[in-house]
């Protein structure tokens, strides 16, 4: 059906154009002779810039399939703001460069937060990633982390889009939607961000939802406390 070849399409464009950057820069790198090796250090920062997409993609892959699955990761572990949370965000703002978003963070943690790193950290840049895809140039996109009593948290990400109006609200957390359709789409991806990141929290016993806003969109996830029955390691 339409939908399925518009999907296929999608994910081939996605995985054929970063491997072809890859390719196309390391041989670059390899077999050109440079008189300044910055020239050099630039084709190799553009090959691992296609391998971060790539790793992204197939960490998506790999987690869509686990939710087929049933087996979403569900041990909590300690969260660290650096690396689970600013390193994964700020990774996925630098796709952005000629945008000059200029991103703010407010992270005030009474308490430790525990979730699956690897999983906390893909939804959390879902997150980030698209109030980063959807701002204007020069906008501003602020992420706001609060901590529960005992492991959880909420996490709040606003941008200075257009917003998602509000019959669309739930529609984009379907797998694979995409605002904008077909060959002439503006923006990259799967359609699978958001829909991972609400499975993730999901997972917890939490959720990630659209709220109101005054201006652009406002993303809300909220992780619950600890449960008696949830498995803490490390």
């Amino acid at each position: 059906d339409k939908l399925r070849r518009e999907v296929l399409q999608n994910f081939r464009h996605e995985l054929r154009t970063p491997l072809s950057n890859v390719i196309m820069s390391l041989e670059m790198a390899v077999n050109t002779k440079y008189k300044n090796p910055d020239e050099q250090a630039e084709f190799i920062r553009i090959a691992l810039a296609s391998v971060d997409r790539l790793d992204t993609l197939v960490a998506d892959i790999i987690l869509l399939s686990d939710m087929d699955q049933h087996d979403l990761n569900p041990t909590r572990q300690l969260i660290d703001v650096e690396h689970h949370i600013l390193s994964p965000v700020q990774k996925r703002l630098h796709r952005y460069p000629l945008k000059r978003i200029n991103f703010v963070y407010d992270i005030k943690l009474a308490n430790p937060i525990k979730a699956p790193r690897k999983e906390f950290s893909q939804a959390l840049a879902h997150l980030a990633d698209n109030a980063f895809k959807f701002s204007p140039e020069h906008g501003q996109v602020s992420l706001k982390v609060r901590s529960g009593e005992n492991g959880g948290g909420t996490i709040t990400i606003q941008d200075e889009s257009v917003g998602v109006p509000v019959e669309l609200r739930e529609k984009v957390f379907e797998r694979f939607y995409q605002i904008s359709q077909g060959d002439q789409r503006e923006f990259q991806g799967l359609g699978v961000g958001l829909t991972v990141a609400r499975a993730v929290f999901s997972n917890l016993g939490g959720e990630v939802k659209i709220v109101d806003s005054e201006k652009g969109c406002c993303v809300v996830a909220t992780l619950p406390d600890m449960r008696p029955e949830d498995v803490e390691y490390g």
